[in-house]
């Protein structure tokens, strides 16, 4: 199996982990903000984008990161600043949880639920199922709906906040990766089983910024309890479950203040909320 990455800029490594059903295009709108301070690399997880699947099925979080180690240890990426969005949010806390972040960015991270099992909450599973059903039965005629601003906004508007925004290149490469990558449902299943849990062992700052208009994690799967003293804690105005696309010079603002300017001692003691 090989991973897929693209590496650009110079300086402190932000290494920048999409979520269930994306790639490292996702990232597109904030890197060239982020290399003006910052070296970025933007990788695509085990059977997205131009990444190969995995011979043996990703379906736990833990492998998951496990995987990820290794591409860090491949590549010497020791401690680097770790941003992820959606389960990529979830992957970012792990890794901080074993050492391996100097900082930990995460946009929309899943995993912040509390369910009697466990398991992720019905509407978060329901709610994805039904999207990849949705957009499946409607691929023959996703190219004619994404060419208009009306259709990008009824076909993305669960995980964008604003997706008549985006470019209709943008929206199919979006969607045709949704529909197109073989490790989805995988790692839809990795985050299904389980939680994110024992955030207290993180040492290093942590940024957990959600959109307002997240579709995707309704504020009752955005529990506080698992993450440590010091996580900042951020609503982003006109920003969906993705927010890297709504608005991405906010979001590159929250990343470079949380990462960089976290590691140069420009860091607020104790959580904080910013609506």
């Amino acid at each position: 199996m090989s991973i897929y990455y693209e590496r650009q800029g110079s300086g402190e490594p932000l290494l920048l982990l999409h979520g269930t059903g994306s790639y490292c295009r996702v990232w597109d709108r904030v890197i060239p903000l982020l290399t003006k301070e910052a070296e970025t690399i933007a990788v695509d997880l085990p059977g997205f984008g131009r990444s190969s699947s995995r011979a043996v099925p990703l379906r736990d979080m833990t492998r998951l990161v496990d995987v990820i180690e290794e591409f860090m240890d491949a590549h010497e990426l020791s401690r680097p600043h770790v941003i992820g969005n959606s389960g990529g949010g979830w992957m970012a806390l792990e890794l901080a949880k074993r050492g391996r972040a100097m900082t930990v960015v995460a946009l929309g991270p899943m995993g912040m639920w509390h369910t009697r099992n466990n398991r992720s909450p019905f509407y978060v599973r329901l709610n994805f199922h039904l999207s990849y059903r949705a957009a499946n039965a409607l691929r023959r005629w996703e190219k004619p709906i994404l060419r208009s601003r009306i259709g990008r906004a009824a076909l993305m508007s669960q995980v964008m906040g604003r997706p008549w925004a985006l470019s209709y290149e943008e929206a199919l490469g979006t969607v045709t990766n949704f529909l197109d990558s073989p490790g989805i449902m995988d790692m839809a299943e990795a985050v299904a089983n389980g939680r994110f849990v024992d955030g207290h062992l993180i040492d290093v700052p942590v940024t957990v910024a959600y959109g307002r208009r997240d579709a995707a994690l309704l504020p009752r799967h955005r529990r506080r309890e698992e993450v440590p003293p010091q996580t900042r804690w951020l609503t982003l105005p006109r920003c969906g479950h993705v927010p890297m696309a709504d608005d991405p010079e906010l979001v590159a603002g929250v990343i470079l203040s949380g990462t960089v300017g976290a590691s140069a001692g420009q860091w607020p003691a104790g959580a904080l909320h910013v609506a």
